[in-house]
């Protein structure tokens, strides 16, 4: 039944392209949304093979780390782990470090869960060691972005110099151009000041209607918890009532009973002729 799935969805693959297989993960995600776990692994099943062949370990990466947190999830560890250090060695191989980060830490919560703190600790560094390494590389890019930029303002800046000498020696008529192009630039301006401000209240009117939303269901739970203790007064107020009643009916049933023995006593003695006592 598998191989002949697998059949099918290798031809509509080679009909449709790869949207198909990435459409298909998607669904596997969601079917992880919906905790339908098996479900989910079968699909799963499905798509790994036929990304391998015909994607690259970039995505199987990803497809192998859900089979891993879905085997987790059904309590299966060691199809989780095995599942773990394939994506991480499919990362590797497709030097992508989103799914490193990931796997690496799939795999210390599994060794951690199996009771194995050493490989626990281990693949922790690992994952610990990726995020700095990217952190690293994400600073030197930043330091590089602000050199270039300032490179770029300094020859901006030349730029306008030459500019402005540029413009001085033009036509008479420079003048009423400028005044034309200053003019255009404080509409512009005028206008994204305008689109600004416009932007701000939509913002803060979405904020005030979220804020009033939490407000109302602040007072809503408020509401019901003021209930809640109210029913709870009541009960306790409701068994103190029943408590003291209790106690009064018990002494009369307890008078009754030894009422009617004396009475019955009585009566025999009156039989007996004994009318005196």
């Amino acid at each position: 039944f598998f191989f002949k799935q697998k059949t099918a969805y290798e031809f509509r693959l080679s009909l449709v392209g790869s949207e198909m297989c990435i459409r298909d993960r998607l669904y596997g995600e969601e079917l992880m949304a919906k905790e339908n776990y098996q479900q989910a692994i079968r699909m799963f099943m499905i798509v790994l093979p036929v990304c391998e062949e015909h994607l690259n370990y970039t995505f199987s990466s990803y497809v192998l780390y859900y089979l891993s947190q879905c085997y987790q999830k059904l309590g299966r560890l060691k199809q989780s782990l095995h599942y773990a250090q394939v994506a991480y060695q499919r990362s590797v191989q497709a030097g992508w470090p989103a799914t490193q980060i990931k796997s690496s830490l799939q795999i210390s919560n599994i060794y951690d869960e199996m009771g194995q703190v050493a490989k626990a600790y281990e693949y922790l560094k690992i994952h610990k060691k990726i995020k700095d390494d990217i952190q690293e590389e994400d600073n030197l890019n930043r330091v590089a972005d602000i050199e270039i930029q300032s490179i770029l303002e300094k020859s901006q800046r030349e730029l306008d110099v030459l500019e402005k000498n540029k413009k001085i020696a033009e036509e008479t008529n420079r003048n009423q151009k400028l005044w034309i192009f200053s003019i255009t630039g404080a509409l512009l301006s005028t206008l994204f000041f305008l689109f600004l401000l416009y932007r701000n209240n939509r913002q803060k009117q979405k904020a005030k209607a979220e804020i009033e939303l939490a407000y109302g269901d602040l007072k809503s739970t408020q509401s019901q918890l003021i209930q809640s203790e109210k029913m709870a007064s009541l009960g306790e107020l409701t068994a103190g009532i029943a408590h003291e009643i209790q106690n009064p009916l018990n002494f009369v049933n307890n008078f009754s009973e030894v009422s009617t023995e004396l009475i019955k006593e009585m009566v025999d003695e009156v039989d007996k002729g004994n009318t005196e006592e």
